[in-house]
């Protein structure tokens, strides 16, 4: 776990002056920087629970004060202010150095940063003079859906461009539940294919990773409208209210639910990114607490339900279910992440870049698989998931064999501009006044 280190500018041995209480749910620490004086270190304290907090560490006294909740990379700026970042935006509070003390309340200074929630880095730099150099995060509202052929071809939908991830099909392939970024805002849509129609399935908190019952009826998906990622199911038509199916104190999402409707896969993740697959008998309730591999997601029932394809260690693996015995085939052979099975079974398409791959499939009388074939390549979007990871798969593939792709707008594609903004100094005293 990561600590406090110092050394000396000459060079020599670095000496450790501390480390994460780990027993208190510290896991690693960020962004350090001296204070004027040289005798306290403001830094960023990471947590199991994935959350940031910016606190002070006295070189003296060897004791820590929590300075602001639920920010990062937080840096002193001698108008006598801190400036830091929270999820995409900067803010400034006014700071009394010499009782190190917030002396005011936070304001927001800027929008639409191209911070980073996963390290906790903050995509901005104050230089001494006043000047302020910030990337602004892309747009991405300018994202489409399409449909892909095999051979690459495409067609778009005629849905309008939006924020789109984790693009589900119906099991009749008639449906698409899709997650929708707007804002602050992240709900999951239902699009009728055949009457071109839509319903909005979630109204609260941000919800993500819809996974459609076998029966078309019903969508479980994650969402954070407890605090963490919880896994939840409601109607596919948005009646109704949202029955919790599993609070599990990590976080937790959906994968994939199985042809008799009884068991979903879901993946369990700490803070560090380590996780497990686990599964869920939604007719009963309650965590089989089955781990198919340390460090496997994204698990896939096949559609007769006995096998399951995951992802582990960059690869993609396919085991028996429901006996789970040792047996275990590693189709891909360099890279590979989000296994989707084909309706028939007869087939295993995975990501590896920005490629899609397919593998034949053969069950009877056992399990055989062939070569992996490289089908086309297409630019793909990445995930929107709370904590800024890409986790999960932003294709998906239809009953007559067409692949359902979340495209990047054009300003994602873009290469990120800088923004210079001088004099800030004076904006800033001028919105956060310091009482000096």
């Amino acid at each position: 776990m990561g600590g406090l280190w110092r050394v000396s500018g000459a060079g020599g041995e670095p000496e450790l002056l501390t480390t994460p209480d780990e027993e208190n749910g510290e896991l690693d620490w960020h962004s350090p920087r001296f204070l004027p004086g040289g005798e306290e270190v403001l830094f960023t304290l990471h947590d199991q629970n994935r959350e940031f907090h910016i606190e002070i560490f006295s070189l003296a006294t060897r004791e820590r004060t929590v300075l602001i909740e639920g920010a990062f990379d937080g840096r002193y700026v001698p108008t006598g202010h801190i400036v830091y970042g929270r999820e995409n935006s900067v803010l400034a509070v006014p700071f009394d150095l010499a009782r190190l003390e917030i002396t005011g309340p936070s304001v927001l200074m800027l929008q639409n940063v191209y911070n980073s929630a996963i390290n906790g880095a903050a995509a901005f730099s104050v230089g001494g003079d006043g000047t302020l150099v910030y990337v602004p995060a892309p747009s991405l509202n300018g994202r489409a859906l399409v449909w892909v052929s095999r051979d690459g071809s495409e067609e778009p939908l005629s849905l309008e461009p939006q924020a789109f991830s984790d693009p589900r099909l119906s099991p009749r392939g008639d449906r698409i539940a899709v997650a929708v970024t707007d804002g602050d805002n992240q709900d999951i849509w239902v699009y009728d294919l055949n009457s071109d129609s839509r319903r909005r399935v979630t109204f609260e908190g941000r919800n993500l990773r819809p996974v459609w019952s076998p029966d078309g009826t019903r969508v479980a998906f994650g969402s954070n409208r407890a605090g963490k990622s919880d896994i939840y199911s409601k109607s596919a038509d948005g009646g109704g209210t949202a029955e919790l199916l599993l609070r599990s104190g990590l976080w937790t999402l959906p994968d994939s639910w199985a042809a008799n409707g009884d068991t979903l896969t879901f993946t369990e993740e700490e803070a560090t990114e380590a996780s497990r697959i686990d599964m869920l008998r939604v007719r009963e309730g309650g965590s089989l607490q089955t781990v198919l591999e340390p460090g496997a997601r994204g698990a896939q029932f096949s559609p007769d339900g006995r096998f399951i394809a995951y992802q582990v260690s960059g690869e993609i693996q396919v085991r028996p279910f429901p006996q789970m015995d040792e047996s275990r085939w590693q189709l891909s052979t360099d890279g590979g992440s989000e296994p989707i099975w084909g309706r028939d079974g007869r087939e295993l398409f995975y990501r590896r870049g920005n490629a899609i791959i397919a593998v034949p499939i053969v069950t009877e009388p056992t399990f055989q698989f062939g070569a992996p074939r490289e089908l086309f390549r297409r630019a793909i979007a990445s995930q929107l998931y709370f904590d800024g990871t890409d986790r999960g798969a932003p294709f998906d593939v239809a009953p007559d064999g067409r692949f359902l792709i979340v495209t990047e707008s054009e300003d994602e594609l873009a290469v990120r501009p800088f923004y210079v903004v001088e004099n800030w100094f004076e904006e800033l005293k001028a919105r956060v006044p310091t009482g000096q």
